[in-house]
């Protein structure tokens, strides 16, 4: 090898960082490094437990906060919407009408043990053209079923707030820490 072909394949290795002697380990691996923790998975519904908060209301509008605490002995993730159904005292479904806002976008919320995840919810109480315009314009419902994000399974919790018009239009932004 000449000097000039020498200094090239030199700066060859330093320009793409890999090591140029043969014995060399490998850039990059498919094998964890030992010791190395794996991310932690989505929260379960079995892992969680919900609570609903009512917030101020105004001109026909409804506010509550959800928040989803970790009530397991490991870390887990929510990431997103995951899904919501208003049910009867028998567990039955009620009209829902589910939607997303993008404030706040999705990201990943890491839960410790304890920690909770919260997702401001919107509905009205304004009955839809095809609603009745006197007394209730749907049942109230009993429950919240909260679906988390990329998971199955349901975490029910109390509702309170009484019907939901519309017929059912519940919904609201991403979970946020």
């Amino acid at each position: 090898m000449t000097g000039r072909s020498a200094l090239a394949a030199i700066g060859l290795c330093a320009v793409t960082a890999t090591a140029c002697a043969p014995d060399a380990a490998p850039a990059s691996s498919d094998e964890p490094l030992s010791g190395a923790v794996p991310p932690p998975a989505p929260c379960t519904a079995e892992q969680l437990t919900a609570t609903l908060r009512e917030e101020s209301p105004g001109a026909g509008q409804r506010y509550a906060t959800l928040t989803l605490t970790n009530d397991n002995a490991q870390t887990c993730t929510v990431n997103g919407f995951g899904d919501l159904r208003l049910t009867d005292d028998d567990g039955k479904a009620l009209p829902t009408d589910s939607w997303r806002t993008p404030d706040p976008p999705p990201a990943e919320v890491r839960l410790e043990p304890g920690q909770a995840a919260h997702r401001r919810l919107h509905w009205t109480v304004v009955p839809a053209p095809d609603e009745p315009a006197t007394g209730p314009c749907q049942q109230a419902p009993a429950r919240l079923e909260v679906i988390p994000p990329d998971r199955w399974g349901t975490v029910a919790v109390p509702w309170s707030f009484g019907p939901v018009c519309q017929h059912g239009w519940l919904g609201g932004g991403a979970y946020a820490s």
